[in-house]
């Protein structure tokens, strides 16, 4: 009886509406995987903001290298270019 059921072809727009927006969800999230450069604000290096949500830091030596994601967003960050 369950394999009939599961052969059945499906129209239900909830489950489909639940299969995009995981997709979408899943998509978004690996963005945040791929390494951006920090948004350099200062001309020293020591005060830059993350490129996705625009968290301002402050890093007290080496500027953003003390630093290798975002840790409000979780975007992975290199070098500056």
């Amino acid at each position: 009886m369950e394999k009939s059921v599961l052969k059945e072809k499906s129209n239900d727009t909830k489950t489909k509406y639940l299969t995009v927006s995981m997709f979408h969800d899943i998509s978004r999230q690996l963005g945040y995987r791929v390494p951006k450069p920090p948004i350099n604000v200062s001309p020293d290096g020591h005060h830059f903001e993350c490129p996705t949500c625009g968290t301002k830091f402050e890093a007290l030596e080496d500027g953003p290298d003390e630093f290798n994601v975002c840790y409000i967003c979780g975007q992975l960050w290199k070098e500056f270019e």
